[in-house]
């Protein structure tokens, strides 16, 4: 039998997929049913990978504490040999270790991680999905709370009596906390797999979400979309408040940011609450199809920080006025209306009978339109 087999078993077996659903709503609770599912079947395909984890994000965070607390203890001394060769004389670890107390590379910390790891118990299996998280989270606490990264040994120094005017710190290359963000909760991963599944929003509308999708990476970058708080709905809120109204197409393919900058120094209207709405509206569908439609969002309990920031649309300071009948004669004459190829004789002949806005009707197909015979009189 498989090993992923096996594993099957214990993800199934699992506590969590004995819980209550939480709520006395039939709706809610087939959606629920429905995020469980797909969180079931994701764990069943990490575990055909080889990537399930079986640590929770606790236990690897009390883990990497625990690993930072005692490494300092251990590596108090040479720390500030390392950083003041000149003026501290050098201390032995109180640990047997013969590493490097501050790490110029991710692979030294993790070797220090994995000694460690050999007097320990219950710590995640080297090369696995957890022990990759751990390593991470180890990173993140030694660049947090070790006193030698952010320049406090002078003051540590100084208590224990050393003239701290006089301390030259040696400059020492020190590892970087990698920015990595999983491909599955990128903003723009989860758009395009919104597009596949939109559900029974139509075509035109997913398309429409994608330009604020489109925004917000602009102005944010392609965030893990765990990460998007609402600090990140209001800034984005703020610059759409910005943005110009119908600018021209050279402008409207520019960067959120330099839009913004393009409308201050031209002094041109911004667009209104609605289409600030419509943006508003993309990114929160967006997100909500994250939580319930994908395993992307693992807290339950998570809110959609796009959620108040929408506002009624006011009246328009000055509507667009319907075209008078001399006006539209004017525009269908011969002397203007001129046939210059099939979509500029059709689409304002359209727009027109239908009513319809450009970017509505121009995405159409001739699949997409239906002949109805006219009614004869007998």
């Amino acid at each position: 039998m498989n090993e992923w087999y096996l594993l099957m078993f214990d993800i199934l077996l699992t506590k969590k997929n004995g819980d209550t659903l939480d709520t006395d709503s039939k709706v809610e609770a087939e959606a629920r049913c429905r995020r469980r599912t797909v969180e079931t079947g994701e764990q069943l395909k990490q575990a055909r990978e080889g990537t399930l984890r079986h640590f929770t994000d606790e236990q690897i965070d009390n883990l990497a504490i625990r690993w930072s607390t005692e490494f300092q203890l251990a590596h108090e001394a040479s720390i500030a040999y390392e950083l003041f060769p000149q003026h501290v004389p050098e201390g032995a670890p109180i640990s047997d270790s013969a590493l490097s107390s501050i790490f110029a590379l991710r692979k030294k910390l993790e070797a220090a991680v994995a000694e460690w790891a050999t007097i320990h118990d219950a710590v995640p299996e080297q090369g696995s999905s957890d022990w990759i998280k751990l390593i991470d989270e180890c990173l993140d606490e030694y660049l947090v709370s070790n006193p030698a990264l952010p320049g406090d040994w002078k003051g540590v120094l100084k208590d224990r009596g050393f003239d701290d005017q006089a301390l030259e710190q040696r400059s020492v290359k020190i590892v970087k906390r990698p920015h990595k963000v999983d491909e599955r909760k990128r903003l723009s991963s989860l758009y395009h797999d919104f597009c596949k599944n939109p559900g029974s929003i139509d075509k035109g509308t997913i398309e429409e979400y994608y330009t604020a999708v489109r925004r917000f990476i602009n102005l944010h970058e392609d965030m893990d979309v765990t990460q998007i708080t609402r600090s990140h709905a209001e800034e984005f809120r703020n610059a759409l408040q910005l943005l110009p109204s119908r600018p021209p197409n050279a402008v409207r393919k520019l960067p959120l940011q330099e839009q913004v900058q393009w409308v201050e120094n031209h002094e041109k209207k911004k667009i209104g609450q609605a289409a600030i709405n419509k943006n508003l509206l993309g990114m929160k569908r967006t997100l909500e199809y994250g939580f319930w439609e994908t395993a992307v969002f693992e807290d339950r309990f998570w809110y959609n920080p796009f959620d108040g920031f929408s506002k009624k649309p006011g009246k328009a300071k000055d509507p667009v006025r319907p075209f008078t009948d001399t006006q539209l004669k004017t525009i269908f004459t011969r002397q203007h209306f001129k046939i210059k190829s099939v979509q500029k004789f059709w689409i304002p002949i359209l727009l027109l009978y239908t009513g319809t806005r450009l970017d509505e009707i121009s995405p159409l197909t001739v699949a997409l339109t239906l002949y109805f015979m006219p009614h004869q009189l007998c």
